[in-house]
Protein backbone atom coordinates (compact mmCIF):
# COMPACT_ATOMS: atom_id res chain seq x y z
CA UNK A 1 0.00 0.00 0.00
CA UNK A 2 2.85 2.34 0.84
CA UNK A 3 4.43 1.59 -2.54
CA UNK A 4 1.15 2.40 -4.25
CA UNK A 5 0.91 5.74 -2.47
CA UNK A 6 4.54 6.48 -3.32
CA UNK A 7 3.81 5.75 -6.98
CA UNK A 8 0.74 8.00 -6.95
CA UNK A 9 2.80 10.77 -5.37
CA UNK A 10 5.63 10.37 -7.88
CA UNK A 11 3.27 10.50 -10.85
CA UNK A 12 1.31 13.39 -9.35
CA UNK A 13 4.56 15.33 -8.89
CA UNK A 14 5.55 14.65 -12.52
CA UNK A 15 2.08 15.73 -13.62
CA UNK A 16 2.40 18.92 -11.53
CA UNK A 17 5.77 19.69 -13.14
CA UNK A 18 4.31 19.11 -16.59
CA UNK A 19 1.32 21.34 -15.94
CA UNK A 20 3.58 24.04 -14.48
CA UNK A 21 5.75 24.22 -17.61
CA UNK A 22 5.75 27.32 -19.73
CA UNK A 23 5.02 26.92 -23.45
CA UNK A 24 8.74 27.36 -24.09
CA UNK A 25 9.62 24.57 -21.66
CA UNK A 26 7.05 22.28 -23.27
CA UNK A 27 8.50 22.95 -26.69
CA UNK A 28 12.05 22.34 -25.41
CA UNK A 29 10.97 19.03 -23.86
CA UNK A 30 9.36 17.86 -27.09
CA UNK A 31 12.32 19.05 -29.16
CA UNK A 32 14.83 17.17 -27.02
CA UNK A 33 12.73 14.04 -27.38
CA UNK A 34 12.48 14.42 -31.14
CA UNK A 35 16.27 14.66 -31.30
CA UNK A 36 16.44 11.34 -29.41
CA UNK A 37 13.95 9.75 -31.79
CA UNK A 38 11.13 9.79 -29.22
CA UNK A 39 7.89 11.09 -30.65
CA UNK A 40 6.16 11.43 -27.25
CA UNK A 41 4.40 14.78 -27.03
CA UNK A 42 3.67 16.95 -24.02
CA UNK A 43 0.02 15.89 -24.20
CA UNK A 44 1.13 12.23 -24.20
CA UNK A 45 3.15 12.88 -21.03
CA UNK A 46 0.18 14.46 -19.30
CA UNK A 47 -2.12 11.59 -20.32
CA UNK A 48 0.41 8.96 -19.20
CA UNK A 49 1.02 10.59 -15.82
CA UNK A 50 -2.69 11.08 -15.15
CA UNK A 51 -3.45 7.55 -16.30
CA UNK A 52 -0.79 6.16 -13.93
CA UNK A 53 -2.29 8.09 -11.00
CA UNK A 54 -5.80 6.87 -11.81
CA UNK A 55 -4.74 3.26 -12.32
CA UNK A 56 -2.84 3.12 -9.04
CA UNK A 57 -5.72 4.79 -7.19
CA UNK A 58 -8.13 2.22 -8.67
CA UNK A 59 -5.76 -0.56 -7.61
CA UNK A 60 -5.67 0.76 -4.06
CA UNK A 61 -9.46 1.10 -3.96
CA UNK A 62 -9.80 -2.51 -5.10
CA UNK A 63 -7.34 -3.60 -2.43
CA UNK A 64 -9.15 -1.68 0.33
CA UNK A 65 -12.54 -3.00 -0.81
CA UNK A 66 -11.35 -6.53 0.04
CA UNK A 67 -11.62 -5.71 3.74
CA UNK A 68 -15.04 -6.19 5.26
CA UNK A 69 -14.50 -3.98 8.29
CA UNK A 70 -14.61 -0.25 8.65
CA UNK A 71 -11.97 1.62 10.62
CA UNK A 72 -12.66 2.26 14.29
CA UNK A 73 -12.56 5.90 15.25
CA UNK A 74 -12.00 6.39 18.95
CA UNK A 75 -12.12 9.90 20.34
CA UNK A 76 -11.62 9.10 24.04
CA UNK A 77 -8.51 9.20 26.16
CA UNK A 78 -5.52 6.96 25.66
CA UNK A 79 -3.25 5.99 22.82
CA UNK A 80 -3.60 3.16 20.29
CA UNK A 81 -2.00 0.60 22.61
CA UNK A 82 -4.44 1.52 25.40
CA UNK A 83 -7.43 1.19 23.10
CA UNK A 84 -6.24 -2.17 21.76
CA UNK A 85 -5.69 -3.45 25.29
CA UNK A 86 -9.24 -2.41 26.24
CA UNK A 87 -10.65 -4.12 23.18
CA UNK A 88 -8.69 -7.28 23.99
CA UNK A 89 -10.07 -7.30 27.56
CA UNK A 90 -13.60 -6.82 26.22
CA UNK A 91 -13.13 -9.72 23.82
CA UNK A 92 -11.90 -11.95 26.66
CA UNK A 93 -14.88 -10.95 28.81
CA UNK A 94 -17.27 -11.73 25.96
CA UNK A 95 -15.66 -15.12 25.39
CA UNK A 96 -15.91 -15.97 29.11
CA UNK A 97 -19.56 -14.87 29.15
CA UNK A 98 -20.29 -17.20 26.23
CA UNK A 99 -18.74 -20.13 28.10
CA UNK A 100 -20.71 -19.57 31.32
CA UNK A 101 -24.06 -21.42 31.61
Amino acid sequence: MRDGLAEIRENAQWLWRLLSMTPEQRAALEQSRIQQGDMTTYADDVRQALSAVLEEADSMITFLDQFESAPIIYTGEGNTADVLARLERLMQMAERAELEP
